[in-house]
């Protein structure tokens, strides 16, 4: 038995999958999109451990068996990856339907097994100078490429679809699935084919197994991280990262070579100094990079249309600047909160006479009065972050949430901040959909907080003022 670097990379990328599956459905094992990513990184396990188990196949009919075990195993992948997006799509459909959906997928891995199985699919083995048995494809290998494809289109139809009628939340796991199996796709063609075929060195094969993984992260991120991004935010952020990485390197070698060859012709025979001198120069323009690269990378995403914290914070000064009443201070408040989020319905609830009072919209024919131990109230006040209708319902469920998520629909809002002063929940700002159909990302929450929570000592100023005001105009009753 010989294990190499593959099979101990096959090894943890089966260990990963499996946890990270396990983890995300304890997670919420009653939400049906964490039990399908569970049924999806099995998939991925079946598939890698066909790589982990080829130390023990102890000769060629050994190692040709798990390779047609792997052309089986990934038979399974299209279809644990459907589910996971009709999951998504129907979270409350009955068994019935989703067997109705999954039929095709019912019909074609019996048909991949098959000819996965057959004599036909892999006809030898070639083990390669390098260490890696490689299979010799048989004339199988065009039926089990054109029943693969077709799974495949069937596959990209279904979340084409999906994608174009969805919105909110559901769009954004949608994104993420698409994004963690494009990923999956051309990091897995990349190591496989790509650039042992441009290189011709194999060794690069080992990382193999962790494309798979890679799947299982960014789609794990999709379902069940609480303060989620949008796919075009990760891909903006992602780019940052990327310029900052690559304009290091530039400066590190634009550094290193001049300085080594300077010290090799003083007569030092070591290149040490050349390192740590073009170390010093990659910290020190770290600062002044990074935010160049960023908004670069905000020009190369121009549609992101996300809120950028500081840039909101100064927006919302400026438009506060002026002093008046409390109602002109909520409704321009909120006007500018609804052009920011590209939202068409806010409302702010403030604490009054021991309940929270609707204090905008005014005039409202039936004002909207929430308890002090409503649900929502005690979440905000405890977490002391945004409450979000979509988040809540990706998380494990809990008396609490479930009746937050039933205060937030009763109040025709997706969105709950809360305005605090001095430490205490002064107020709430709720928010309805977006236009556009975009969630409510993590940037966006923090922008939102921040600016409700000044929004607070706004308030103590306008309190001020509103007493000043109805002083003065006291007096001039008495005067006259």
């Amino acid at each position: 038995m010989t294990i190499n670097s593959f099979n101990v990379s096959a090894i943890l990328a089966v260990t990963l999958s499996l946890s990270l599956g396990v983890a995300v459905y304890l997670m919420n094992p009653r939400r049906r999109a964490n039990r399908s990513f569970l049924i999806a990184s099995l998939a991925i396990t079946a598939w890698m451990a066909c790589f982990a188990l080829v130390p023990m196949a102890y000769d060629k009919q050994s190692l040709l068996r798990l390779m047609r075990y792997s052309g089986t195993a990934s038979g399974l992948l299209p279809m644990a990856f459907d589910l996971v997006r009709h999951s998504i799509m129907n979270e409350k459909e009955n068994r019935k339907d989703l067997l109705k959906a999954m039929l095709p997928w019912c019909v074609s891995f019996p048909i991949i097994a098959w000819i996965s199985m057959h004599s036909s699919f892999v006809i030898g083995v070639d083990m390669t100078r390098q260490g890696f048995p490689m299979p010799i494809y048989g004339p199988g290998r065009l039926l089990y490429a054109v029943v693969s494809g077709a799974t495949v289109i069937l596959f990209s139809r279904r979340f084409y679809v999906d994608l174009r009628r969805s919105k909110g939340i559901k769009r954004e796991e949608l994104r993420f699935n698409v994004l963690a199996a494009a990923l999956l796709a051309v990091f897995g063609l990349g190591l496989a084919q790509v650039i042992p075929a441009i290189t011709g060195n194999l060794q690069i094969m080992q990382f193999l197994p962790f494309s798979a993984v890679l799947y299982d992260v960014v789609l794990a991120y999709g379902i069940v991280t609480r303060r989620i991004m949008s796919v075009t935010e990760v891909l903006r952020r992602a780019t940052a990262y990327l310029l900052i990485s690559i304009y290091l390197v530039i400066i590190y070698m634009l550094v290193y070579w001049p300085a080594a060859i300077i010290i090799r012709d003083v007569g030092v025979e070591t290149d040490t100094a050349a390192h740590m001198i073009a170390a010093l120069a990659m910290a020190f323009s770290v600062a002044p990079v990074h935010g160049r690269m960023h908004r670069l990378a905000n020009r190369l995403f121009v549609n992101l249309n996300t809120m950028d914290t500081q840039e909101a914070i100064r927006k919302a000064q400026a438009t506060m600047s002026t002093l008046g009443t409390m109602d002109q201070l909520l409704e321009r408040f909120a006007e500018f909160v609804c052009t920011e989020t590209g939202t068409d319905h806010a409302m702010i609830i403030l604490k009054r006479d021991g309940f929270y009072t609707q204090q905008f919209p005014l005039h409202a024919a039936d004002p909207v009065r929430v308890d002090p131990a409503d649900g929502l109230i005690d979440l905000l006040r405890t977490s002391n972050q945004p409450v979000s209708a979509d988040l809540l319902k990706r998380s494990r469920p809990t008396p609490g949430r479930e009746k937050a998520a039933a205060t937030l629909h009763r109040l025709k809002s997706v969105l709950a901040v809360g305005i605090m002063v001095n430490e205490r929940l002064d107020g709430v700002l709720l928010l309805a959909t977006r236009v556009s159909g975009k969630i409510y990302g993590a940037t966006e929450l923090d922008a939102l907080q921040i600016i409700c929570n000044q929004l607070g000592s706004w308030l103590e100023n306008s309190r001020l003022y509103t007493a000043l005001q109805d002083g003065k105009i006291y007096n001039d009753i008495l005067v006259d």
